[in-house]
């Protein structure tokens, strides 16, 4: 057994360790961040012998400086970082990844045709493909990250106007730009949700009933594990599964490194939290779904698989040990954490 994750509370905020990088050297996010704290804070960023980055995030409503940030990454002794740029909010540069790269860290950057939350307005994606490459352009000819990441859950529709034939134009547009770089792409990392009905529906699109029901027992809210294969309760998610279906067959084609999807545990309360009343006490989990996950995402796209978001549903160090074990040892290049 690995011991290789820990945790710090900075404020109010809990940061985790969780981005491994075995065949490289290395939340979703708005847009750039500028202003008077970035500077250069760390040191014998030289000496770094682990493989982990970090992702300090706001949380509990508490706003991180840049300045804020790279201290504890400083800490924390960290070499890499996920950052964001929305196109809207391009002006030619970003303060706050500059002040990354100024401290050597690598960079997993998500590149963003707009600016993405919970309470923000979803946008559809752009239509206008040569103005979009021409964007990718001038922020790829400004930086060169360890990896580009385009859009955040690209079917996630609480961020987009979800069209996955626009997303995939995007895609390849990217793509293209990245090449004549010499860079490293993926898409925006398909959901949590979306991801367990992704694997159910192979299982039983192939005759494997029993595989299909025991996956979704284990990893999904009863009220919808009941409900399939119709999912009458549930409309919008089977559209969902429709979309995810036509992304993981288009990226089985696309000249991609790798393909993302994101996962939170215990999977079966994601976005179900009041299943569990003891939620916040659950310390461990069976990761076998998440195993089965992996496995589903490598066999039908043919792609090495990350995530660069991964984490827990409550604050329970336990759980996200054992997510460390389970992609450690399935050797997945690219994990990222965040809670």
């Amino acid at each position: 057994m690995i011991n290789l994750f820990r945790i710090i509370r900075a404020d109010r905020i809990i940061i985790g360790i969780l981005c491994l990088f075995i065949c490289s050297s290395c939340r979703q996010g708005g847009g750039t961040t500028t202003g008077p704290d970035t500077m250069k804070t760390m040191t014998n960023t030289s000496t770094i012998k682990h493989p982990y980055g970090v992702l300090v995030n706001t949380a509990d409503g508490v706003q991180f400086t840049t300045a804020r940030r790279l201290q504890v990454m400083q800490a924390l002794g960290v070499s890499c970082v996920r950052d964001a740029i929305a196109i809207p909010m391009w002006t030619g540069s970003s303060d706050r990844y500059e002040s990354f790269a100024m401290n050597s860290l690598k960079v997993v950057l998500n590149i963003n045709s707009s600016q993405t939350g919970e309470n923000v307005t979803p946008m559809p994606y752009p239509s206008d493909v040569v103005t979009y490459k021409a964007s990718v352009t001038s922020i790829l000819n400004k930086y060169q990250p360890e990896l580009i990441v385009i859009e955040n859950e690209e079917e996630n529709d609480k961020y987009h106007v979800v069209e996955p034939d626009k997303y995939i134009a995007l895609l390849r547009a990217a793509i293209e730009v990245a090449r004549s770089k010499s860079l490293k792409i993926c898409n925006g990392g398909i959901t949590a949700r979306v991801s367990t009905l992704l694997v159910w529906d192979d299982y039983y699109s192939r005759g494997l009933r029993t595989e299909a029901a025991d996956y979704a027992r284990r990893s999904m809210p009863a009220a919808l594990a009941d409900d399939l294969p119709e999912m009458k309760r549930f409309p919008k998610l089977k559209d969902n599964l429709a979309q995810g279906k036509q992304l993981v067959a288009a990226y089985k084609t696309m000249d991609i490194d790798f393909v993302n999807f994101h996962w939170y545990e215990p999977i079966q309360q994601r976005e179900n939290t009041l299943q569990t009343p003891d939620l916040p006490n659950i310390n461990s989990i069976d990761t076998k779904a998440l195993e089965e996950t992996i496995a589903y995402y490598k066999r039908a796209t043919g792609k090495t698989v990350i995530t660069n978001e991964i984490g827990t549903i409550n604050r329970q160090t336990g759980i996200v040990q054992q997510i460390l074990q389970k992609t450690f040892d399935l050797k997945l290049p690219y994990v990222l954490s965040t809670y």
